[in-house]
């Protein structure tokens, strides 16, 4: 039986497989150390919790988490762009960084096209490029 991978784009063939960073408690571990002594500052994660803002807005929105939120971010986008002084339509939203440098580079990017990349980059990045 062929597997399904064989009939995959080729380019999907060379993706390195995403690794997350380690976890708090895994370090902690290593070193010896509790994990409230660790800080970390990696994995877009916030040392300092939530805001209380964004905690009363969770408990309003579990009201109505059984229905599939509105998917073009129209009102988000809005609220954005009047705060900016901008239009909704100069407003992206994605589900991270990573997500709106991928939006650009297949707008943007052609294949052959050559892309610049920082020595440390985020592994994401190189897959934006190489699907182009």
């Amino acid at each position: 039986m062929t597997s399904i991978w064989n009939r995959a784009n080729r380019q999907l063939h060379d993706l390195a497989v995403y690794e997350p960073g380690k976890r708090i408690e895994e370090t902690a571990r290593e070193l010896g150390v509790k994990p409230g002594e660790i800080i970390k500052l990696a994995s877009n994660e916030n040392a300092l919790g939530p805001s209380p803002k964004a905690v009363t807005a969770m408990r309003a929105a579990i009201e109505s988490a059984q229905l599939y939120p509105e998917g073009s971010g129209v009102y988000l986008r809005e609220a954005i762009a009047e705060r900016l002084g901008l239009s909704r339509e100069n407003i992206i939203l994605g589900n991270g960084s990573n997500e709106v440098i991928e939006f650009v580079a297949h707008a943007f990017l052609n294949r052959g096209d050559e892309v610049t990349l920082l020595k440390r980059r985020q592994q994401t990045f190189n897959r934006s490029w190489t699907r182009c």
